[in-house]
C-alpha cells in the first residue's frame, strides 16, 4: 500500500479518496480516487506496480465526482446515514466508492448521477 502511494505521489497524482476491503484470504481490495487530469500518470504507475506484481488487478473508471454531505449533527444524531442513502437510492445513484468520518460521508458517484444525487440530498433539508 505504501509504495503504491508512494509512486503516486512522486507521479504528481494528489490521491483523495481511499478506501480498502478487509482481507480475503491473501487478498484486499484498495479503493481510491484521483483528479480525471491525473488519469493517465495513476494508470502509468498501477501499470508499473503490476509489472513487479503480477499478481494485482486493476479496475479503473473516469468521469466520476465525489459528493460530501457534511454535517456536525452526525457526530450524535442516529439515523443521517439512514437517510442520505434512502435519498442517494431514491435517486438511482450508481454508488461507486463510499468513505465516511464523525461528520462527513463522502460517495463517488458517475457524472451522470450527480445532479439527481445532489437534488435528493438536499431535499433532506438539512
Amino acid at each position: 500500500t505504501a509504495a503504491l502511494f508512494q509512486a503516486l505521489a512522486q507521479a504528481g497524482v494528489n490521491v483523495d479518496m481511499i478506501a480498502q476491503s478487509p482481507p480475503r484470504g491473501k487478498t484486499s481490495a484498495l479503493s481510491f480516487t484521483a483528479d480525471d487530469e491525473a488519469f493517465g500518470a495513476a494508470l502509468g504507475v498501477i501499470a508499473k506496480l503490476r509489472e513487479a506484481h503480477p499478481e494485482i488487478r486493476s479496475a479503473v473508471s473516469s468521469s466520476n465526482t465525489k459528493l460530501t454531505i457534511s454535517e456536525a449533527r452526525m457526530r450524535n444524531t442516529p439515523g443521517m446515514a439512514a437517510d442520505v442513502f434512502s435519498a442517494l437510492s431514491r435517486a438511482g445513484a450508481d454508488i461507486r466508492m463510499i468513505t465516511t468520518s464523525e461528520t462527513e460521508i463522502s460517495v463517488l458517484v458517475t457524472e451522470a448521477d450527480r445532479e439527481a444525487c445532489v437534488s435528493a440530498v438536499s431535499a433532506l433539508g438539512w
